[in-house]
């Protein structure tokens, strides 16, 4: 039976899942829906050019909105249910003209009828899977060129490693762990609950890679600020790989015209001849590093509500684990998971940095906190603005995440959050800066469960 399924140009984690199935069901169709106006779409830099590289393009409708007013998210919160709960969509297309035509298109592309959500191929490719683990698995490596790497393929991986990792002075350890980052939420995406903390990447790396010495550590996903190729310059075996394209090697052929294939042919050629295991937050790379065969761990909250619809892919025996954490290691990440655990939708990133400015905006013209960045005698005073506001975020999010974290209607709602500004200006600049320093990480029980659940894996 011919499905048809509902994507948005924001949607790219769900990207790796959904070329496996348009494989595995070719009269099955993905409706694609591009709007530039939304700051994530990744139409095509990432999805279609993903889609071209597996050969399934051609079961990929694009529905370009950009130039309308009707918004991606807004035809998503409509149609993600509409092939249960049509009634809304026809209800809002009865009042909107514009909406009316991406709706008349999207019922009437064949196969007719109402799309699926995305989502939805997670759970068929699990099953496709647990039918018949051989056959499935021998079609992801082909779609994804990772059946025998060889000829020259081969040769270029084996330069690029060669180079890269020093070979001949640094050596393989037996096993590497591959740590992902993911900073998708904090760029306006979806699941800010979901994100990574780069200190939280920067415990497991020292972990693995010095403390226990016990793995080579490769930094993945993505970097921001040189934050990963700082943590690699700590040690020979943290290698940072988190922008493999721009790589020379993904210059020339056969890597250049196969740049997302490519890299995944660089991690399944090191796990031809060492033990791999990725780890990372939640996501869709780290669900295509399972469907390759190589020991997988996701982690998420213990309270994710999102959650179960992966839970499939381990009940498939596709090697894809969870490891449930007590809370996120990143501050944006814990406040938003926060808020879902108080029954709440998390805060958007623009909800957050607002509130953060506001309180940027309160405190430089706060008598208290100004007087920090004073200096000279009372006749000749000189106030640095620019010291003043460089630390003024450090004090907006300590005193954001303390407000958050209160009864908004509880009668001592007011005297609690005066209390925390008042509390928070007795603390110098490095007082502040060290408390918030504390927060951030994994709790030392969740990282003791991540290090055990991969180590348990490792080749001993």
């Amino acid at each position: 039976m011919a499905d048809k399924v509902l994507q948005m140009g924001y949607m790219s984690g769900d990207t790796y899942t959904a070329a496996v199935w348009l494989k595995l069901n070719p009269n099955s169709k993905i409706i694609l829906i591009k709007d530039t106006k939304e700051p994530q779409d990744k139409t095509d830099k990432v999805i279609l050019s993903f889609y071209r590289e597996c050969g399934v393009q051609g079961q990929v409708l694009v529905m370009d909105i950009s130039s309308g007013k009707i918004e991606a998210k807004q035809v998503w919160g409509l149609l993600k249910e509409a092939h249960t709960k049509p009634g809304p969509a026809l209800d809002f297309a009865r009042t909107n003209g514009e909406f009316k035509k991406v709706i008349d298109k999207v019922q009437s592309e064949r196969p007719s009828g109402w799309p699926r959500g995305i989502t939805a191929v997670t759970g068929w490719v699990s099953n496709a899977y647990k039918a018949n683990p051989v056959a499935t698995g021998k079609t992801i490596a082909a779609l994804w060129k990772v059946v025998k790497i060889e000829g020259e393929l081969f040769r270029a991986l084996d330069a690029f490693l060669t180079e890269k990792f020093s070979i001949l002075k640094l050596g393989f350890r037996d096993n590497f762990v591959v740590l992902w980052s993911r900073q998708s939420g904090k760029g306006g995406g979806a699941h800010v609950e979901l994100d990574s903390s780069f200190e939280g990447i920067r415990q497991l790396a020292r972990h693995f890679a010095m403390t226990k010495g016990n793995a080579t550590v490769l930094l993945a996903g993505d970097e921001k600020n040189g934050k990963l190729a700082t943590l690699a310059a700590e040690s020979p075996q943290i290698v940072n790989v988190s922008k493999l394209w721009e790589e020379a090697a993904w210059k020339e052929e056969p890597l250049k015209s196969s740049s997302y294939l490519g890299q995944f042919a660089f991690f399944k050629y090191i796990a031809d001849n060492v033990n791999v295991v990725h780890v990372g937050m939640r996501s869709g790379i780290l669900e295509a590093m399972s469907l390759m065969g190589m020991k997988t761990f996701y982690m998420e909250p213990t309270a994710c509500p999102s959650g179960n619809r992966m839970v499939a892919f381990s009940h498939a025996t596709i090697p894809y684990s969870r490891i449930q954490i007590s809370a996120p290691a990143g501050l944006t990440a814990w406040n938003a998971q926060r808020a879902i655990e108080g029954g709440v939708a998390a805060p958007t990133l623009g909800g957050w940095q607002n509130k953060i400015q506001r309180a940027v905006e309160f405190l430089m013209s706060n008598r208290t906190y100004r007087d920090y960045y004073y200096t000279g005698d009372r006749g000749h005073r000189v106030f640095n603005e620019a010291a003043a506001r460089r630390d003024a975020p450090i004090y907006a999010k300590a005193k954001v995440l303390k407000e958050d974290a209160l009864d908004p209607k509880a009668s001592d709602f007011k005297a609690k959050r005066d209390a925390i500004l008042v509390d928070l200006l007795k603390l110098s600049p490095m007082e502040v800066q060290a408390s918030m320093k504390a927060m951030r990480g994994f709790e030392t029980a969740d990282l003791e469960k991540i290090t055990a659940a991969v180590e348990a894996v490792f080749k001993k």
